[in-house]
């Protein structure tokens, strides 16, 4: 989480602007200045903005119920960072496991993941071989420097995951970042996660919860 001076370096020009200024600064517990409206999670951030400016947005949907069977650790595979602590956050840690494929140790020298999802196929591949991970949440990013088809790559790995399962449950549980303006199509890339047999979820605190419940570890709010 951002420091109290890392904190105030943010905000207190936002503020100046006077204009709204909403702030979703995880994990961060000290003091904003006034003015900010602080929000817990990045959806809530979203919809705060958006009322802000004097829409209003529709509930989210949850998915339907979650199959059974499928109990055990989760293995968040992220490309986004930001996305990745979020769900750690709402989840928790032992015994569940996440990486930011985004991040510097894995982006040196190699494209990100939203660009060339390999490495992090791989380590749904290596998923599918871990008796105690039961659960896959992970997030596709859309837009114009992305991978063209990115529920389309995760396919074969997804595939094969599956295939070392050897009749053991994996259940994954996935938001896409994106919209319909998005060369890859926010509904046509979450119908593809859907035919993969994905659980797609409106936003990153619905999936993480998600995953949560079908790991074992109760419902989210």
């Amino acid at each position: 989480p951002p420091s109290v001076a890392v904190a105030a370096a943010l905000l207190e020009p936002a503020v100046a602007t006077r204009k709204p200024v909403v702030a979703c600064l995880l994990g961060y517990a000290g003091k904003t200045p006034d003015g900010v409206r602080t929000a817990i999670t990045l959806e809530e951030a979203a919809v705060t903005a958006v009322g802000l400016a004097g829409r209003e947005v529709a509930a989210l949907s949850r998915p339907q119920a979650a199959p059974a069977g499928a109990r055990g650790a989760i293995r968040g595979l992220y490309c986004g960072g930001t996305l990745c602590d979020e769900a750690q956050r709402i989840v928790g840690s032992v015994p569940h496991r996440y990486t930011d494929y985004g991040g510097e140790v894995f982006t040196r020298g190699r494209p990100h993941p939203i660009i060339d999802p390999g490495r992090r196929n791989a380590a749904l591949v290596e998923a599918g071989d871990d008796p105690d991970v039961s659960v896959v949440l992970l997030d596709l990013v859309l837009g114009d420097c992305a991978h063209p088809d990115p529920a389309g790559a995760l396919r074969p790995a997804l595939n094969e995951a599956r295939a070392r399962r050897r009749g053991r449950a994996l259940a994954v549980v996935a938001h896409v970042v994106g919209t319909d303006q998005d060369p890859q199509g926010l509904e046509k890339q979450e119908q593809a996660l859907r035919d993969l047999g994905a659980i797609v979820c409106a936003s990153n605190r619905i999936a993480a919860e998600t995953a949560r419940a079908l790991a074992g570890g109760g419902h989210g709010a």
